[in-house]
């Protein structure tokens, strides 16, 4: 971790890998050749050796994976001609498109060929062509390639960034009459994805609620593309969002129903090895199925290391299990690290290790359920302590009530899944499958049923919580020393956490007083939409000539969250804005004024919904020293803009192009 975290954040060019090898290498090899006197006494020296190999080998990796250099060069030189690609995936349907993500396998320029190399992501126009391309197909396609943006919008999610660590920089639009298919995909990926379809067409068929049906098929397989953003949403708001995430939960299941079944076989039964390999290929089968995400891939690792630990009789240590999948897997893709599923499962699986057991242990039920209940809240109460920290920085909001929606949430999402599982088995018997699907669609239902009146309780979230990275550490820090005093009562524990409290709240305390202090004009890059912002200390005002959208919600929460605003005013009418010796004129119509409050005022203009100035009076007057086109301007608008700006020499600022603009006041 530490080795992907040095390549990733620093080139280390100061720092050749391959010489330190060597250099090891040497000072290994001469160290056999010392008195086991003096090895001995540097025994410490071995260590950090082999730690520093691991790290050095760790930089490589990562830099290995880091292609994205070479990828930019490729396509700068390659933009516009064809490529042959493989699609990795089948096209999901979006609004306007279908989209895939595909490897380059060749560049053609001309009549020269050459090899190509990296992933492109791909919108394909909706039509029959599209609709039957499926994943491990061969295309040649005709595309101008563009890099892959993000909105720009404070504090929104970076999109572009997030594809980068799936090794992706670029994208493109292709219509069908600009793609040739060369050849239909064969192999393993293609047969799963076929079940993975006769899966989802199961469920379609017997499910019939389109949100049941949508949380049914990500329940099952993590198919996510029919899921409803709201109740997403809401899920997430009650801290049971990973019900739907294809966990370690489901692996347990899928491994515990595998014993079951192997028990009443007697054959494999006795065949212990036999019965082993049985279930770690289901395992396997089954993460694969559900699209290998690092935190079901852990799963399969550690369930694989423990499985064949048991029929060996070997005692397995739960920590050195949990060590060596992450190692495992980081070595195959090392930008997993930064994996926010990756984060999380591991932070919960560790902290079920250490917190669980002492936590049951606190209170003794001699009735079986109240038991069962008490160990279903420790398992959840646990996960919680490390997950905590992670889940502020990422997401900035904390749910109240997430004991009680795990309480119901993970009994009843269990039930469901092993009755899908049942589904799948029984289809070939249409009235049970019918009845089965009846009961499924009721229980789903009532699931969703309780997390929506859950996330309607007052207080149900803390919403806006910003914590930096160094918030997090000392979070963790806390965390640790107050283990360390509760299991081995060491009383400098308890003032190490103490230090660590009054550092985060002095880093809290200095947060809000750089807020409190901080003024800026935001434009908004919202497809379609007009929003403006203007903040002043922890207020805020919205210009919105319409009513705010969900949309609109969600990136003003963004944006309020990174800068702690604590009230905003929304408005619709005004023109024209002034503020910190600036004014602002909205040019959304013909008809706009021009007064402003003085010639001292550096002025801005802001077009929207394809004004023009065609006969140059706007521009003349007010002389702007900046252009600003939001996302309601059409491309040709934009274009005409541009061409204005550089004949008068000023600025633009394009925000479907360049993102949120975003103008610090102070």
């Amino acid at each position: 971790m530490a080795g992907i975290i040095l390549a990733y954040y620093n080139s280390l060019n100061f720092f050749p890998p391959w010489s330190a090898f060597a250099a090891t290498a040497i000072y290994l090899t001469i160290s056999v050749l010392l008195p086991f006197r003096v090895r001995y006494n540097l025994r410490f020296l071995s260590g950090l050796f082999l730690q520093g190999i691991i790290l050095l080998a760790a930089v490589k990796l990562t830099r290995h994976f880091d292609t994205s250099g070479h990828f930019a060069k490729m396509f700068e030189q390659q933009r516009s001609h064809a490529f042959v690609v493989h699609l990795e995936e089948t096209p999901s349907e979006k609004l306007k498109t279908y989209k895939s993500i595909a490897s380059v396998l060749k560049t053609i320029n001309g009549d020269s060929v050459s090899k190509g190399s990296g992933k492109l992501i791909i919108y394909f126009n909706k039509d029959d062509f599209s609709r039957h391309l499926f994943v491990g197909d061969i295309l040649m396609i005709f595309a101008q390639t563009e890099g892959v943006r993000s909105s720009g919008n404070p504090g929104s999610f970076d999109y572009a960034s997030y594809c980068l660590l799936q090794g992706i920089r670029y994208q493109c639009f292709v219509a069908s009459k600009n793609s040739i298919l060369i050849q239909h995909g064969h192999g393993w990926k293609v047969q799963l994805d076929k079940i993975r379809r006769h899966i989802c067409s199961i469920l379609e068929r017997h499910i019939r609620g389109a949100k049941e049906c949508g949380l049914a098929e990500a329940l099952l397989i993590g198919y996510k593309d029919n899921l409803d953003p709201e109740l997403v949403q809401q899920y997430s708001n009650t801290g049971v969002v990973h019900v739907i995430a294809i966990s370690g939960l489901h692996l347990g299941l899928l491994y515990m129903i595998c014993k079951g079944v192997i028990r009443i076989i007697p054959f494999i039964k006795r065949k212990k090895w036999l019965s082993a390999i049985i279930i770690i290929c289901f395992l396997w089968l089954f993460s694969l199925l559900t699209g290998g995400s690092p935190s079901v891939l852990r799963s399969a690792v550690m369930f694989t290391a423990l499985i064949a630990g048991d029929r060996m009789a070997k005692k397995i240590s739960m920590y050195n299990c949990l060590a060596a999948s992450a190692f495992l897997l980081l070595c195959y893709n090392p930008y997993w690290l930064f994996d926010i599923g990756f984060q999380l499962s591991y932070s919960a699986v560790l902290s079920i290790l250490i917190f669980m057991k002492p936590l049951y242990n606190t209170i003794f039920y001699e009735n079986k359920l109240m038991d069962m209940l008490w160990q279903l809240v420790s398992v959840t109460l646990a996960a919680q302590i490390l997950t905590t920290p992670v889940s502020l920085y990422h997401f900035h909001r904390f749910p109240n009530y997430f004991l009680f929606a795990n309480l119901a949430a993970v009994p009843l999402s269990s039930i469901i899944l092993v009755g899908e599982i049942v589904l799948c088995m029984t289809n070939f018997f249409s009235p049970a499958a019918q009845l089965l699907g009846m009961i499924l669609e009721w229980l789903l239902k009532f699931m969703n049923d309780i997390i929506e009146h859950i996330n309607e309780l007052p207080y149900a979230i803390v919403s806006l919580i910003k914590m930096n990275i160094q918030q997090v550490i000392l979070l963790y820090l806390m965390i640790t020393a107050i283990t360390v005093f509760l299991f081995e009562k060491m009383k400098k524990a308890i003032f190490l956490s103490f230090c660590c409290l009054v550092l985060f709240l002095f880093i809290r305390l200095k947060v809000m007083y750089d807020h409190s202090n901080q003024a800026f004009f935001i434009v908004y890059n919202l497809r379609g939409r007009n929003l403006v912002e203007i903040i002043e200390g922890r207020r805020s005002i919205v210009v919105c000539p319409t009513e705010l959208q969900l949309n609109d919600y969600s990136v003003l929460e963004a944006s309020h969250t990174l800068y702690q605003i604590k009230s905003t005013r929304i408005e619709k009418t005004p023109s024209v804005i002034h503020t910190q010796n600036l004014c602002f004129f909205l040019l959304q119509n013909r008809n706009l004024s021009l007064r402003s409050s003085g010639k001292a005022e550096r002025k801005i203009l802001i077009v929207s919904n394809n004004c023009k100035d065609a006969d140059g009076t706007i521009i003349g007057i007010l002389e702007p020293f900046v252009v600003i086109t939001d996302a309601t301007n059409s491309a040709a608008t934009i274009k005409w803009w541009r061409r204005i700006c550089f004949e008068k020499g000023i600025k633009i600022h394009t925000v479907v192009d360049k993102g949120a603009f975003v103008m610090k006041l102070n």
